[in-house]
């Protein structure tokens, strides 16, 4: 079976459906996720708090 996770940001597939994704790819279904934006952002001084490449990162180990 093929299981698509959606989420507006890297961490709302992990959070809001991590449990049943890590079944399904355990019984061996195909999982794939998509992620709308980018998880890059800045403070209100305009520094980065974090890029979005270290983002992408991120969400590919907790993935």
């Amino acid at each position: 079976m093929n299981v698509l996770a959606i989420g507006a940001h890297f961490d709302d597939v992990e959070l809001g459906c991590g449990g049943a994704l890590a079944r399904h790819a355990q019984n061996g279904d195909d999982v794939f996720v998509y992620v709308a934006t980018v998880s890059g952002f800045t403070n209100q001084y305009n520094q980065t708090v974090r890029t979005s490449e270290q983002a992408l990162r991120e969400a590919r180990k907790a993935m």
